[in-house]
């Protein structure tokens, strides 16, 4: 199911014996963080999925427009049916509403799932996180003061980005706002897409459990409440398409997950996808 274009990192273990001395000298290479076979076993997964502000299995806390279910070893799932290529806010959708978080992203942010991209569509969105400027719809964007984060298709193209918007001027938060992880997105393969901000702007991507983007200069998360939030939807939705893909599972944390966590994540998907 795995494209093995961005493979996991391996741990590996050499043993030397000294005879004279009888010691045993183990050396570790470590990977990438997000990596790695062996999780810290003191991490319950299901407890830390159950802290995620956002989760795509929580049914209850959603609202569903176009899509239809499947059932996962992680829960539910998602397909998103949307094959229009009109711009539309309206009635032709295929998305997820996703609930109101307050104003609780002191400690940053982790967005974590496992995407299947379809063939590419125009800024298509894993997910935006918004701001609800009472306006009209599709105008809860950055350049109204939205605060949008949003984690995306760059245009047509296989680029993953990251976007965190910190003001109005779409300039400065396309490019210091921004951190752009070149040709990384398989099309029609699920892998697992991970993104992080620090409370200081230091920004990452990985896929797969290997870091394929970072910035340390970049945007942090804005602390307001977020009362606009899209999965597969993009709040600037007269000039982005809808996703179009599949989602098997997604997390949002108001926290920046250590590696552990992520791995653990990521092996507990792998293990029931």
């Amino acid at each position: 199911m795995f494209n093995t274009r961005y493979p996991l990192i391996k741990t590996i273990h050499t043993f030397l014996t000294v005879g004279a001395l009888g010691m045993i000298f183990t050396l570790s290479s470590c990977g990438d963080d997000g990596g790695g076979e062996n999780p810290d076993p003191g991490i319950d997964v299901e407890e830390l999925k159950a802290s995620a502000v956002i989760n795509l299995s929580d049914a209850d806390e959603l609202n569903l427009v176009g899509v239809s279910s499947f059932t996962t070893g992680l829960g539910t799932g998602y397909t998103f049916d949307q094959s229009s290529e009109t711009t539309t806010c309206g009635v032709e959708s295929s998305y997820i509403g996703a609930p109101d978080v307050a104003a609780v992203w002191d400690n940053g942010l982790t967005i974590a799932g496992f995407i299947n991209f379809g063939d590419p569509r125009k800024f298509e969105r894993i997910i935006d996180l918004g701001k609800d400027v009472e306006m009209n719809i599709g105008d809860n964007i950055g350049e109204n003061g939205g605060m949008n984060i949003t984690f995306s298709r760059r245009d047509v193209s296989n680029d993953l980005v990251l976007t965190s918007w910190i003001s109005d001027d779409g300039t400065v938060n396309k490019s210091t706002g921004r951190l752009t992880a070149t040709d990384v997105i398989v099309n029609n393969s699920t892998e697992f897409y991970v993104a992080t901000i620090s409370p200081s702007g230091e920004m990452k991507i990985q896929v797969n459990g290997v870091e394929v983007a970072s910035k340390m200069d970049g945007h942090p998360v804005t602390n307001i409440e977020r009362t606009s939030n899209f999965i597969g939807r993009s709040n600037w939705c007269f000039f982005d398409l809808d996703f179009s893909g599949s989602m098997s599972g997604l997390w949002v944390f108001n926290k920046v997950l250590s590696a552990e966590e992520i791995s653990a994540l990521q092996e507990d998907g792998e293990s029931k996808l």
